[in-house]
């Protein structure tokens, strides 16, 4: 059971749950959230607060006595249950709460600030398999101008790993066959070469003597 003051409130002092009200009509009104959100925001501090009151038997917890090693044992406790994108969520509902509570001074200071957010698990990009490549690369017919492009383009991409924006970007000056590379206009305007292949120059060659 953590250790923070409970039952010390005035009748001045409102309750969480009192408190819990004001902050909802706030979003409502003020901030004019979405239905969506308020119903997130909403759940998400009212399982805060019971986690709270269980841990100190009392309803009447006092906010001001709540620290960040506090938020921290209520969000480590759901790791095990719920994803770092809802534990994230979770975050920014208290975080929000108790920005609220410390700019209307009903807090003495936020124990949310020091609270960093759950990294994200990393994405790693979808890839096709050898054969679908293959596939792909010999799909664009070979007797038209237009699949001739089309399998220039793809051949290009394939070979050189460019990107779709890097590859729109070339020019035929950009391409030396001789030493078979490609000078490439990359992210931030910085230049770069890459090889390219020769079953790629070949497409090249083909679709430029199809040209009008």
């Amino acid at each position: 059971m953590i250790a923070f003051e409970v039952g010390t409130l005035t009748p001045m002092t409102p309750n969480a749950r009192t408190l819990l009200t004001q902050y909802k009509e706030y979003l409502r009104v003020e901030r004019n959230v979405s239905p969506h959100t308020l119903r997130n925001y909403t759940s998400d501090l009212t399982q805060f607060f019971a986690f709270l009151e269980q841990e100190s038997g009392n309803d009447l917890v006092n906010l001001d006595s709540i620290t960040h090693n506090v938020i921290n044992v209520f969000l480590s406790g759901l790791y095990d249950s719920s994803t770092k994108v809802t534990i994230g969520r979770k975050l920014s509902a208290i975080k929000s709460f108790f920005r609220y509570l410390a700019r209307e001074r009903l807090i003495a200071a936020d124990p949310s600030v020091e609270i960093l957010s759950p990294k994200k698990n990393a994405h790693i990009p979808n890839y096709l398999p050898i054969d679908d490549m293959f596939r792909l690369l010999e799909a664009p017919p070979s007797n038209t101008p237009a699949g001739l492009r089309d399998r220039a383009i793809l051949e290009v991409l394939y070979s050189c790993g460019l990107r779709v924006s890097e590859l729109t970007g070339l020019d035929w000056t950009d391409i030396d066959v001789t030493l078979g590379i490609v000078r490439v206009d990359g992210k931030g305007r910085k230049q770069r070469v890459v090889p390219i292949g020769q079953k790629a120059i070949g497409a090249l060659d083909h679709y430029k003597q199809a040209i009008p």
